[in-house]
């Protein structure tokens, strides 16, 4: 699972794998060694990242878990709330774009497997290009917009109806999604006074928006409910990403002011 802190395109890679792998082993082998069986592959992968990986520079002394006074930081505060409530509302497609698809009979068959994947893979490439372009525009230029899209994404989910518009919307949304996922980590730095700051506060940012993280999917399957009312949950995710670009947005402003050519 991707959180603020996390940028590689290979977690949308294992997005696309992971569902197809569970889908062709569940009637081969079952659930109990289907989810061991993911369960052992993620093992070996990270088990070679934790193998390699290596400190670069460490720290002459030790650094805090959590800041609190970077939160009297006017664009500092709203650039956490802003992932604190996109990412509460950035996962509730991915949970339910399948169950909605088949529920609807938009996609029977094999092909509801794939729509899952189909969103994870626009996100390798929305991980990557508009990381390309916030080089030059900076990263809050960036994560505003695209935090308002998956809003709107989100919203335009509703009038669905046929398996065209849904892997569009699939499509398009996991792109947009890849960006948010990809894009905090540049906003932190950008939003530090040094660099001696930049891993507190990063832990900060991400502990605050992981909070979000936690209850989105749950409150959202609340909504769902047995009455399976799917606009009510899209209309939440939608509202709640909405809200992550106003307040990315304010951040934004704070910063570097109202003018739109601005780096930031």
């Amino acid at each position: 699972m991707s959180y603020p802190g996390s940028s590689s395109t290979t977690d949308d890679l294992g997005g696309v794998i992971y569902p197809i792998l569970l889908y062709k082993l569940l009637p081969q082998v079952g659930f109990e060694w289907s989810t061991r069986i993911i369960g052992f592959l993620a093992l070996g992968t990270c088990a070679i990242s934790l193998a390699v990986l290596r400190v670069r520079i460490k720290s002459p002394k030790r650094r805090l878990l959590f800041d609190p006074k970077a939160f009297l930081e006017p664009p500092f505060f709203f650039f956490t709330f802003s992932l604190f409530f996109g990412l509460m509302g950035l996962y509730i497609p991915s949970f339910y774009i399948q169950s909605f698809a088949v529920e609807k009979g938009i996609i029977t068959g094999e092909l509801s497997a794939y729509i899952l994947p189909i969103l994870n893979a626009g996100g390798v490439f929305g991980r990557v290009i508009p990381n390309f372009f916030a080089d030059r525009t900076g990263p809050l230029n960036m994560l505003t917009p695209f935090l308002a899209f998956a809003g709107l994404m989100a919203l335009v989910w509703i009038a669905v109806v046929n398996v065209g518009g849904l892997i569009v919307m699939a499509l398009l949304y996991g792109f947009s999604s890849g960006a948010i996922l990809s894009l905090p980590p540049i906003g932190v730095v950008s939003l530090s006074p040094n660099l001696a700051v930049i891993g507190t506060r990063m832990g900060t940012t991400s502990s605050i928006a992981s909070l979000g993280l936690l209850v989105g999917t749950p409150v959202s399957g609340a909504i769902l409910g047995t009455a399976r009312n799917y606009v009510g949950l899209q209309v939440f995710a939608g509202i709640l990403l909405l809200v992550g670009a106003i307040c990315s947005g304010v951040s934004r402003v704070l910063k570097v002011g109202p003018g739109i050519m601005v780096k930031a």
